[in-house]
């Protein structure tokens, strides 16, 4: 049996939760459009006959401005540094800012097999999808649109 490890962060309200427990096939993390809901690592594993993946969804992240939101953004770094495979969640219905590609570039110089989600499909113009992921593919990285619904 082959097994691994995936981290799955990105920004707060992002879709990491709910696309962690879209692929792990149950509710394992808490879903709200509140930031800061997920404050420490979660884990949920999926299990099949031929394989086995730890999926650790984490905290959103943003700037720290107190000790907790640094805690909270020592777990995202330590969590991206201690995995498998890097899946970068990033919600892109309301467009990229320079700051969103300043962080994938930041997690994507780790040295970690990395994947680019883009989430929340569903809610944007088809049109718009194309372009982001023709921008987006020319930083070097695997772009893989989703809908957790």
């Amino acid at each position: 049996m082959r097994s691994g490890y995936i981290a799955v962060i990105g920004r707060a309200n992002a879709g990491k939760s709910t696309l962690v427990n879209v692929l792990v096939g149950e509710k394992v993390a808490i879903v709200s459009p509140k930031p800061q809901t997920t404050r420490d690592r979660i884990l949920g594993v999926l299990t099949t006959k031929d394989y086995q993946i730890a999926f650790i969804d984490t905290p959103g992240i943003y700037k720290a401005d107190n000790l907790l939101n640094s805690v909270m953004q020592k777990t995202v770094q330590d969590s991206a540094e201690d995995v498998d495979l890097i899946l970068f969640v990033l919600d892109v219905h309301a467009g990229i800012s320079e700051k969103d590609i300043n962080i994938v570039e930041k997690f994507a110089k780790l040295g970690k097999p990395f994947i680019l989600v883009l989430t929340k499909i569903d809610i944007m113009p088809e049109s718009l999808l194309l372009s982001v992921m023709k921008d987006l593919s020319e930083l070097g990285v695997d772009v893989v649109p989703v809908s957790a619904r």
